[in-house]
């Protein structure tokens, strides 16, 4: 059967964004009208048509797709599960271009749409912009669709800008050794290249890991999308530069991807274990002896350029984030049933506390599983992916937890016509609910939501958090009213009386209240099994435990680096502290993430010396990012002996 020809357009986008879907057309009117492109999107299927199948033939005919994206677009389970497959299989094996708009601040980096090339800048979502400034940006998005339909690049996923690709937006880091001169000339090279090609680039050395270095060269490899090793016969054996890749590679391994490793290998490298294991199979450029450096940066820019577009091999076991439904990892405790029966009788409120890693998203996702094979109706609310737009006033949060709401459950309601300005945005909101949701979804409706400290300090918080309370009370005093039917599951790391003061107006005192705890020693045994035991008796397993704290995921990432670089427990103990030892890029991720405020390095240097602390919110705040342990004592100890001894020799 011969492949169709692709001569059009494809806009993605969420029916909650469809005044985005109408804007960007009226932008795009004047080259649909001269026909420089031609433009589908769902809003043309008549009625009587098979929806579904015209999506799927639009999207197989279709040279360039457009995805507007919002955490409307990320929360819409047809999106995720019929349009974005196709869409993206379409990119890698059938030369469809892909490019999208961030119209709003989204989880993206957790989605495969990081992969690609933005039009516009992520960080500058046109939600965020002044209308002068948002009309500046759309020409400049239809301009870059008119380009790519015109003259799609080989690679899917790139931007074309003056004739050549484009990687405005992204951020490139360059590790090398100062003091080889080969190393420094090629980097002003490799340099010059990447920012004639729009990438905002770091190449800036530091002698040793420390504060200096984490609030710096750290955090730029943190936060970057491709980091390009010059691994020189001298530099190889550098341990900072292996530091620096280890911490590249956790990054990747925590952030679907991103950043990419390009290591460039000058004449006469050999790399053995264990920087031989942090490189992609076949990712290194090895650079022959003689060779010209134009042709040396053009074979760099040529695999910089293809980390934009097809999407990356991944670990579906790497370590970071959420567990998958599905991993053999995954290590149930007692909470884990205690939360599940709560779903299962219905409870008004369900609370879920612990640290940052402890597992409250990999719990609260297999919560709402078990509520969906209940025939409940599951939905999902990630404020972490929130924007910053969104946290401006309770009307805008309320609006885009009714968008994300009816986007999930497939409501046909545009939340703005709704939107009654004369009334209060909680008065909106419950109505939204009473009128839109529950008429509909007569079965159980189970709410998750993730990360709800992101508004505790919202000036709004106390009306958001008195609403949910008041569906609590509204149980007793209307039982056969809808909010029976409703859960909420509640996940949050900080201490909530901080920031709620009127217990009258707390979801936080009521329902079932549940706390993650650490792994037991009989926990971690089971998860050294499921890792095929690489420690051995009862003797190394306790004293694993003990240094790791029992935290889940320093058990399991302790046990990830012993099984994949063939570790004993006496060589993992020996290394674990040092920075380019098997947990040295988790580590300098936390001295990274203290280094940016220095209120919390000031306690903590007050901790290691066991003197008094006068802040209390500032020990909250260390307990919610898991870096001190979450005991009852007022003066608090760090998380676990091995951030006792990293954290000394740095701060002290």
């Amino acid at each position: 059967m011969p492949r169709k020809s692709r001569d059009h357009v494809f806009i993605c986008y969420s029916h909650a964004d469809k005044k985005w879907l109408e804007l960007l057309k009226i932008h795009l009117k004047p080259l649909i009208r001269e026909e420089r492109v031609i433009v589908w999107d769902d809003t043309m299927i008549r009625a009587g048509m098979d929806w579904r199948s015209e999506i799927g033939n639009a999207i197989d005919s279709a040279k360039v797709a457009v995805l507007l994206v919002s955490p409307n677009l990320l929360a819409s389970d047809f999106v995720a599960e019929e349009e974005m497959p196709r869409l993206l299989q379409a990119a890698s094996t059938d030369g469809l271009t892909v490019t999208w708009v961030a119209l709003r601040e989204s989880s993206f980096k957790r989605t495969p749409i990081e992969r690609y090339q933005a039009a516009n800048d992520p960080s500058k979502p046109l939600a965020s912009l002044k209308q002068s400034e948002r009309d500046a940006t759309l020409v400049s998005i239809c301009e870059t669709i008119e380009q790519l339909f015109l003259d799609a690049p080989e690679t899917a996923g790139q931007t074309v800008k003056n004739g050549r690709v484009s990687h405005q937006g992204r951020k490139a880091v360059i590790l090398y050794a100062p003091a080889i001169d080969a190393d420094a000339g090629l980097m002003k090279s490799l340099e010059a290249r990447l920012t004639q090609a729009d990438f905002e680039v770091f190449a800036k050395r530091h002698p040793s890991v420390g504060l200096e270095w984490a609030s710096s060269l750290g955090s730029k490899i943190v936060e970057s999308d491709v980091v390009i090793p010059l691994l020189s016969p001298e530099s190889v054996l550098d341990p900072m530069i292996l530091s620096e890749i280890q911490l590249a590679q956790e990054s990747r391994q925590q952030n679907s991807g991103r950043p990419v490793l390009i290591p460039v290998l000058l004449a006469g490298v050999t790399v053995s274990a264990p920087l031989a294991t942090l490189f992609q199979s076949g990712a290194a450029i090895r650079l022959e002896e003689g060779r010209d450096r134009e042709a040396i940066l053009d074979l760099v820019l040529k695999a910089v350029e293809c980390t934009s577009g097809a999407p990356l091999p991944g670990d579906s076991e790497s370590i970071g984030g959420a567990v998958p439904l599905d991993s053999r990892l995954y290590v149930a405790r007692s909470t884990d049933d205690e939360f599940y029966a709560a779903i299962a009788r219905r409870q008004s409120i369900v609370l879920l506390k612990a640290a940052r890693q402890m597992g409250k998203t990999s719990l609260l996702a297999r919560g709402l599983q078990k509520a969906r094979e209940n025939s409940a109706r599951a939905i999902f609310t990630d404020f972490q992916g929130l924007d910053s737009s969104q946290l401006e006033s309770a009307d805008s949060l309320f609006i885009a937890m009714a968008e994300t709401i009816a986007d999930q459950l497939g409501l046909e309601v545009s939340v703005h016509d709704i939107w009654n300005p004369r009334s209060g945005p909680s008065v909106n909101f419950e109505r939204f609910m009473r009128r839109y949701l529950f008429p509909v979804h007569p079965s159980p409706i189970v709410w998750g939501l993730d990360e709800v400290d992101r508004i505790f300090p919202c000036s709004f918080a106390g009306d958001v958090f008195g609403l949910f309370r008041s569906w609590h009370n509204a149980r007793s005093l209307d039982p056969l009213g809808p909010w029976r039917r409703l859960t909420m599951a509640i996940a949050y790391a900080t201490e909530a009386h901080l920031f709620i003061t009127n217990l009258n107006q707390s979801p936080f005192n009521v329902g079932t209240q549940l706390v993650l705890r650490d792994f037991s020693v009989e926990q971690t045994a089971d998860l050294n099994d499921r890792h095929r035991g690489p420690l051995h008796g009862s003797k190394e397993l306790t004293a694993f435990h003990r240094l790791l704290g029992g935290q889940p995921y320093l058990v399991r990432r302790g046990l990830h680096e012993m099984m994949t670089r063939g570790l004993t427990f006496e060589s993992f103990e020996a290394q674990a502290d040092r920075d380019d030892g098997p947990m040295g890029s988790h580590l300098r991720r936390v001295l990274v993430s203290l280094a940016q405020d220095q209120s919390l390095v000031e306690v903590v240097r007050c901790l290691l010396r066991n003197e008094p602390i006068n802040s209390e919110v500032t020990l909250y705040r260390l307990r919610a990012a898991g870096v001190i342990a979450d005991d009852p004592g007022e003066q608090g100890t760090l998380r676990c002996p091995l951030y006792e001894k990293y954290l000394t020799r740095h701060l002290l």
